[in-house]
């Protein structure tokens, strides 16, 4: 399937062109509006200052204003005064330059040109929309765009509409500017109907702003279609912008919120790690694959040998930027894992028993630990803790392990000359050869430096990994190995904290591939052993959708012809240190219920925040907890493996305002929690919603994204009669129940348990959705 149709199918499975297309089969509908900026047409920063800094920019520009940044907050200022004294809705381009009376008619010319230019060569096409436009003409549509903008029609034209590629199926354009009218106050729209001669029921208006393009318009009876990433989406990215102080590469972010909107899952769970892999996988693995093939290229490498169970991944997405861009490197995996290698690293003529280290398999059964040495366990007295972990154990118990094994030193002695064999013969069956790259996750290259150890009389090697520790560079002095995120002063504390606690992404990257516990002889075949652990079908879903948010991200990079637009490694390991140490709502909710990754054979149905690790923060106390820990991030490995998730899972407000001074609204924090009700139910099909404030501007456009359908509104005011607010009817609780209704959502954060107990004195055969 060439690119164009990958791109294409994406469209056409994603939710959101499914409820387009449902919508076109409404026959009263006649006429299809498109807002044009950020749903049409993109600009590559979704911030619009951006435009104007890089006007002020321009020399001539900054002649007069002195720096871009003091043109910027003038030019905000002349708009925001143009329609303060014009007493204007909207108003044009060249009225808000007339408030800069100081300057000649030549130089406000010469300035609008700029503007005009930087405009244009900023925008880029939707191309899914600009599909949609087509499909609506072939659906028997009229198709019209409505813009609230200060540019006339025919700078519109010249600037936005020239890049479509279906524009002529366009037949009429409505800017806010030229009517005096705008959608921010719905005038806009009733000259539109006006104009067309149809009725409000006879439009759709698709757009990405929820007061203009779709508040406004459903108030109007319009029906209306929200083109915008969800809640979790500008949660996520909010928290990046506010922790990583970074300014991102032009078009970046708006083409990873475009991968969002070709999300095609209904499903909770799946739709939040689509868009985790969309928005997060996909830049992060686009970089990483991109640098191993140009750190490859620079060093005349032909094979690249991706380590397993991390390799899975890796590999696959260095094959899809191969393929894209038409490049031959061959590539395959080694598999090799810190069990099934153990035994490589101890010496066989002084095996040290006493100098055990157990920590390594602190989460290990005994029974798996014994196998590590290819040893049963016979040892009577020690049978009963055959599933126990290695960390639950007492002291004796534990020397009386060191006993058995130093009884067993012969045998562990064979065992080690054999897997030494065994795993020499496996390295030849490779056939690894010179101009070969080992490439592995990261930490300290250990696995790496085993390999290394059985080729280096034959081959020399560069290695590389996705991060590197402090103790890898005395451990590896030796090895030529490269890391992706290199560790310097600026890096040193985020790659600490994203060592810490890797799980939350090992998980994803390991996908279905098990363990590696051994290698076996088999018709003079070496076969590596692995575990045999299987993952649930809810965890094999959270893993497909992952992969299919970072191969949209893929695609969508490839079919805007920006695979060279990658991030920096210091960005990159920015946004994987701020998933951990600043995450969302749903990103603790949702990541910290993945199972933990132990790399051990022993099966795991332990989650990354679970009861255990709660209780410890509550008995100890989260501050004092979290204090000790931020003091030496080594501390309470056992009990938190992801604790900057458990304090949040506690009390979310002591990572967003004790530790980052975040101040999110109250009214984005109680969304996050009643969507997270919303989509954990699952079966809720309609509702009516008690509350008729801000807060139910913001609930409105992600229940209609959800599919759910809002019976009425409820408001005291009615209780002096019934009116309509938005297209809908706002009537009493009492009249909502005697109407049958069950589901009640309440959109208020601050009488919300004043309300909630309203309703259940009414009634308590109810469904109550509150923050």
């Amino acid at each position: 399937m060439n690119s164009n149709k990958k791109f294409i199918s994406l469209c056409s499975s994603s939710t959101v062109e499914k409820r387009f297309l449902e919508l076109l089969q409404d026959p009263d509908i006649k006429v299809v509006s498109f807002d044009i900026f950020e749903t049409l047409v993109f600009r590559e920063s979704l911030n619009h200052e951006e435009i104007f800094l890089a006007v002020g920019r321009d020399p001539y520009v900054k002649n007069i204003f002195q720096d871009e940044h003091t043109f910027t907050n003038f030019r905000i200022a002349a708009q925001k005064s143009a329609k303060k004294k014009l007493k204007k809705d909207a108003v044009a381009i060249d009225e808000i330059y007339d408030e800069f009376s100081y300057l000649t008619k030549k130089q406000r010319l010469k300035i609008i040109k700029l503007e005009l230019h930087e405009e244009k060569r900023s925008l880029f096409v939707n191309h899914q929309l600009d599909r949609w436009i087509k499909i609506a003409h072939d659906h028997n549509k009229q198709i019209i765009l409505i813009s609230d903008m200060y540019l006339s029609r025919s700078d519109i034209g010249k600037i936005a509409l020239s890049k479509l590629k279906h524009k002529t199926f366009i037949s009429d354009l409505f800017i806010s500017s030229e009517f005096n009218k705008s959608k921010h106050t719905g005038a806009l729209y009733l000259e539109v109907l006006s104009r067309l001669q149809i009725r409000s029921h006879e439009m759709l208006h698709i757009g990405d702003n929820q007061h203009t393009d779709f508040t406004m318009a459903n108030a109007l009876g319009i029906a209306t279609l929200l083109y915008d990433a969800d809640h979790y989406m500008k949660s996520m990215l909010r928290h990046e912008n506010y922790y990583t102080k970074f300014t991102h590469p032009a078009k970046i972010v708006p083409l990873r919120i475009l991968t969002t909107l070709l999300n095609p899952y209904e499903g909770e769970k799946e739709r939040f790690y689509y868009n985790f892999g969309a928005f997060a996988g996909g830049p992060l693995l686009h970089s990483f694959s991109s640098w191993v093939i140009d750190t490859a290229k620079k060093n005349n490498i032909k094979k690249i040998y991706s380590i397993m169970r991390e390799g899975r991944i890796f590999n696959k997405y260095i094959n899809i930027l191969l393929q894209q861009n038409g490049l031959d490197l061959s590539l395959d995996h080694i598999y090799a894992s810190r069990v099934a290698t153990y035994l490589l690293t101890l010496d066989e003529d002084n095996i040290a028993i006493n100098d055990l280290t157990f920590f390594n398999f602190r989460k290990l059964s005994v029974n798996d630990f014994y196998k590590i040495f290819k040893l049963d366990l016979d040892n009577t007295q020690l049978k009963t803790y055959s599933s126990v972990f290695i960390s639950d154990l007492d002291n004796d118990t534990l020397e009386k392990i060191q006993n058995d094994l130093a009884d067993k030193k012969e045998v562990i002695r064979l065992n080690i000359q054999k897997e030494k064999r065994i795993f020499s013969q496996y390295l030849k069956q490779l056939k690894i050869t010179k101009g070969s790259m080992l490439l592995d996750f990261g930490g300290s290259g250990t696995v790496q430096g085993i390999i290394d150890g059985f080729l280096k009389h034959n081959v020399t090697l560069l290695h590389a990994l996705f991060y590197i520790s402090e103790d890898a560079f005395e451990k590896r002095v030796q090895t030529r190995l490269f890391p992706f995120l290199p560790l310097t002063n600026e890096t040193y504390r985020n790659t600490q904290l994203f060592r810490r606690s890797p799980d939350i992404f090992e998980f994803l990257f390991n996908g279905e591939e098990n363990t590696t516990i051994s290698f076996e002889k088999h018709d003079h075949q070496i076969i590596p052993i692995l575990s045999e652990n299987s993952l649930s079908q809810e965890y094999r879903s959270i893993i497909n959708a992952f992969d299919a948010g970072i191969d949209a991200y893929f695609e969508v990079i490839q079919k805007y012809g920006s695979n060279e637009l990658q991030y920096e490694q210091s960005y990159i390991l920015k946004l994987l240190s701020r998933i951990v140490d600043f995450p969302t709502y749903m990103e603790i909710q949702q990541l910290g219920d993945l199972p933990l990754e132990l790399n051990y054979t022993a099966e795991n149905t332990e989650k990354i925040i679970d009861k255990r690790g709660l209780d410890f923060l509550n008995r100890n106390g989260l501050e004092n907890v979290m204090n000790d820990f931020y003091d030496d991030l080594s501390r309470y490995f056992d009990e938190l493996p992801w604790p900057q998730g458990a304090a949040g899972k506690t009390d979310i407000k002591y990572i967003q305002q004790n530790r980052y001074i975040y101040k999110q609204n109250i009214n984005d924090f109680a969304l996050e929690n009643i969507l997270l009700q919303i989509d954990s139910n699952g079966s809720l099909r309609s509702l009516s919603i008690y509350g008729t404030g801000d807060f139910l501007l913001l609930v409105m456009p992600e229940l209609l994204r959800r599919g759910i359908k809002i019976n009425y509104l409820i408001d005291s005011k009615a209780e002096n009669g019934n009116f309509t607010l938005y297209n809908y009817e706002v009537i009493t609780a009492k009249q909502a129940l005697l109407k049958g209704e069950s589901n009640f959502l309440i959109a208020s954060v601050a009488f919300s348990k004043e309300i909630s107990a309203k309703l259940s004195n009414l009634s308590k055969e109810i469904r109550i959705i509150c923050f």
